[in-house]
């Protein structure tokens, strides 16, 4: 099987209501395979930095890592695709919405893994990072989808 991954370029959306900052979205699309977690680990943090959101880099890299490594151990998926959105949420803060979607229709589910567990820990990892997170079914599979708030710097509330 040939080993690809498409990135598609980051592009701000309009001018958001009341004057707040652009949607920044960025998809990355890579073939199910070992180097996956790794592919969409570096995706993050990429995406991250050009968008200046240092702060979210840390959880954000695991929880995509996490949930490609499930699509990886627990599917047959062909390929996964990483979207990651920067929203407004008001107040000068903005959340950011990352989804992982692939082809197989099984939802996961959260483990009580054995402390001498090797795996099963993901979902665990999951919800302690993410500020909400939940599964839904798609016509093609299954979409996982997790939230981060990103609070507002210092620097951004002086005028």
């Amino acid at each position: 099987m040939q080993r690809s991954s498409r990135i598609v370029p980051l592009r701000p959306t309009a001018e958001g209501i009341s004057g707040m900052p652009a949607t920044r979205t960025a998809q990355l699309v890579v073939c199910a395979h070992a180097t996956a977690s790794r592919t969409v680990r570096r995706f993050a943090v990429a995406v991250l930095a050009a968008w200046r959101r240092h702060g979210l880099i840390d959880d954000t890299e695991l929880i995509v890592s996490e949930l490609v490594g499930n699509v990886l151990r627990h599917t047959d998926s062909g390929h996964v695709v990483v979207s990651l959105r920067l929203l407004p949420e008001g107040d000068a803060r903005e959340c950011l919405l990352g989804t992982v979607t692939d082809c197989s229709p099984k939802l996961p589910g959260m483990r009580c893994a054995d402390e001498r567990a090797e795996s099963g820990r993901g979902l665990t990892i999951v919800d302690a990072l993410a500020g909400d997170w939940g599964t839904r079914g798609t016509d093609g599979g299954k979409e996982v989808w997790f939230r981060l708030t990103v609070e507002p710097s210092p620097v951004s509330l002086v005028h």
